[in-house]
């Protein structure tokens, strides 16, 4: 078990390629403006088809 903790860090420290700063705000970014796209979206194709459901079933 032990082995395969220090293989575990050694990897973590000398293999994985980790992202700089300015590379996790770039991406950070996209990402929250991509949920707030796609969120303002869902919500608009909701609030339709419920206008939709209310006209067709007479609510």
């Amino acid at each position: 078990m032990t082995d395969f903790l220090k293989d575990v860090r050694y990897e973590m420290e000398n293999k994985v390629n980790w992202p700089n700063v300015p590379d996790l705000k770039v991406s950070t970014i996209a990402v929250g403006i991509t949920t707030i796209i796609l969120a303002s979206y869902v919500y608009g194709v909701d609030q339709l088809f419920g206008k939709l459901f209310k006209i067709i079933l007479g609510f």
